[in-house]
């Protein structure tokens, strides 16, 4: 009986181990909050000033030159205004915002 426990310890340390070193699993996606410097594999960045993107109604604002953006420039709302939409046109099955908050 001990022998027949050793050896499924063993296997199962093996088996793990393989896991571990094998595991094709992305671990540095980016999570909410963290800077994302460079976009992962099979995705392509997009500044907001990109023709696909199109800011519709009124309210919207624009500031260059600020740190910690994306190019250093941004769109913005100036404030409650609800008329404001952003229209994307681009060809894919993903979509993804990166947005800065303040």
């Amino acid at each position: 009986m001990k022998i027949l426990l050793r050896r499924i310890g063993l296997l199962m340390s093996v088996f793990l181990c393989s896991v571990i070193i094998f595991s094709t699993a992305n671990t540095y996606a980016a999570s909410i909050g963290s800077r994302l410097e460079t976009p992962e594999d099979g995705w392509e960045r997009y500044n907001d000033t990109a023709k696909q993107i199109k800011y519709i109604g009124t309210g919207w604002g624009y500031s260059e030159n600020v740190s910690g953006r994306y190019k250093g420039d941004g769109h913005y709302q100036l404030g409650p205004d609800i008329s404001g939409k952003v229209m994307f046109k681009f060809l894919g099955t993903k979509l993804r915002l990166m947005s800065f908050c303040a």
